[in-house]
């Protein structure tokens, strides 16, 4: 018994031994696991150290290296558009983006115009436009030609009947006289676009044959205008080839103060008195120039500045549009606008908060006032001429300037300004095409913008002051926009649009 337990007591402390040695191996392999946990922890991250690091390196480097390639990439465009804008200056080139071509997929069935004829689109994808004309099917003239007719209604205080072109070149002009025939040649250039006509052509109460005829070897830009001492105006004449049969004319009331002062008319070559809402027809194609004698565009007891002769060439009624932005008139805060339906229209009208919808019928008006801006859309085509209220103190007096339509601005402009005055010229463009305008080959500096929408049409319109002479302006990416010239001296003023384009019909 005392044997069995001792070989048990024995067996025991085998055992013991046996499983302490178990426990030290196991104790052994876990610390040894540990260490290798441990050494393999350290390592990850160390790692991920690493790589965190060269990462923020190379975007920090990245970043840098980014904005200084963007800003040498920058000043580069910069530099580049300089000197494109010297060199077109110095050579009189014009650099086209698009090589005069509309960017707008057609049908082969469309019709193009090639500047003399229509010819089918066939496999092409758009209309290539010969030079001077413009839009999807080259259906617009830019307005430049060799011949135009100059007449001008009766005015006040004798002012000097003047011619005003406006040319890429030197240009030799052939001036022939309605009342007696006579002829006279003259050279027109850049440090020379004025010309002052004979007296006799400015008509007196009745029926007269007065005017000139205007050729010229080249294509220009002519502008009527009378140069006078507080009671000068003038407008854009239109190449005779546009002259049509059909008109409607929206001479505004003749606010006066009790002068007698007349609703005037002309048509080339005869000059009579009108009544508003007069609706021309002739046999043969006339040119139509209406005003006032004198106007304070509004009822005398709110008028301000002085009584001022209100002149324009009328647009045909197969050149009139049926969208339109009035321009911001630099120092002008109120402006009437006069709206003259040909047929029977429905309008949608916005300025300010307002937003006006009436249906007009055909030969009727509608007046509205208005001091930044305004949108205005027609169901049927419509014309639209704005009268900028006078200024206190002599600054400058009330006149009439029409407003081309949306689809009548061009993409570069040759004009004259008249010498004596403060000028301005407005600007109407795409809202995101501001930055592309370039006048006399530099980008204009324009202090404020006035903006208007109206579903996706979004536009805006400024100022910036103009020298006397012979100006082109153009956009470098051949977008169109609207042009206007005006300008104020003491109790006197001037307005017109710089140009337009000219729809041709089959």
């Amino acid at each position: 018994m005392a044997e069995l337990e001792m070989q048990e007591y024995e067996q025991l402390n085998r055992n013991k031994e046996t499983t302490y040695d178990v426990i030290k191996v196991d104790k052994g392999t876990i610390e040894m696991n540990h260490l290798v946990i441990q050494s393999w922890s350290q390592f990850f991250k160390n790692v991920l150290l690493i790589l965190i690091v060269s990462l923020f390196s190379a975007g920090v480097v990245s970043i840098v290296t980014y904005f200084t390639i963007c800003a040498q990439l920058e000043q580069k465009l910069a530099d580049i558009d300089r000197k494109l804008a010297k060199i077109e200056k110095k050579n009189m080139t014009k650099l086209q983006e698009t090589d005069n071509k509309e960017n707008t997929y057609l049908d082969n069935n469309t019709m193009c115009y090639n500047g003399k004829s229509w010819q089918r689109l066939n496999d092409s994808k758009s209309c290539v436009c010969a030079a001077g004309f413009l839009g999807k099917q080259c259906e617009y003239s830019d307005g430049k030609d060799t011949s135009f007719m100059v007449v001008f209604h009766e005015g006040v205080r004798s002012p000097m009947p003047t011619i005003l072109v406006a040319s890429e070149s030197t240009a030799r002009l052939s001036v022939l006289y309605f009342n007696n025939n006579t002829n006279q040649s003259i050279t027109i250039d850049k440090n020379n676009t004025e010309y002052i006509l004979s007296t006799s052509v400015l008509p007196s109460d009745g029926i007269h044959m007065v005017g000139v005829e205007i050729h010229s070897d080249v294509k220009i830009n002519v502008y009527g205008f009378l140069n006078g001492d507080r009671g000068s105006e003038g407008y854009l004449s239109m190449p005779m080839k546009f002259a049509s049969t059909k008109y409607i004319i929206p001479t505004l009331t003749a606010f006066t103060a009790g002068y007698g002062f007349k609703n005037l008319l002309a048509l080339l070559p005869i000059y009579q008195n009108t009544a508003v809402r007069t609706l021309i027809t002739a046999s043969k194609p006339v040119f139509v120039v209406s005003g006032n004698q004198c106007n304070y565009a509004v009822q005398l007891q709110i008028s301000k500045g002085g009584c001022q002769p209100f002149i324009e060439l009328i647009l045909p009624t197969d050149q009139l549009d049926n969208i339109f932005i009035t321009p911001h008139i630099s120092t002008r805060l109120n402006n009437t606008v006069r709206i003259q339906t040909a047929n029977s229209t429905k309008l949608n009208v916005k300025f300010g908060n307002r937003n006006i919808s009436k249906t007009l019928k055909a030969r009727e008006y509608w007046d509205f006032y208005y001091n930044t801006t305004s949108f205005i859309f027609a169901s049927n085509d419509i014309l639209v001429m704005s009268y900028p209220h006078g200024l206190e103190g002599g600054k400058g007096d009330p006149f009439m300037m029409t407003i081309p339509g949306v689809n009548q601005y061009l993409y570069e402009y040759d004009f004259a300004v008249p010498t004596g005055f403060d000028s301005f010229i407005s600007i109407t463009v795409k809202r995101n095409s501001i930055d592309g305008v370039l006048l006399d080959g530099e980008f204009p500096n324009i202090t404020s913008v006035l903006n208007i929408s109206e579903g996706r049409i979004h536009y805006s319109t400024f100022s910036v002051p103009i020298s006397d002479g012979a100006h082109h302006i153009e956009h470098r990416g051949k977008v169109r926009f609207g042009l206007w010239v005006y300008g104020n001296r003491f109790y006197d003023v001037y307005g017109y649009p710089a140009g337009l384009a000219y729809k041709i019909y089959h």
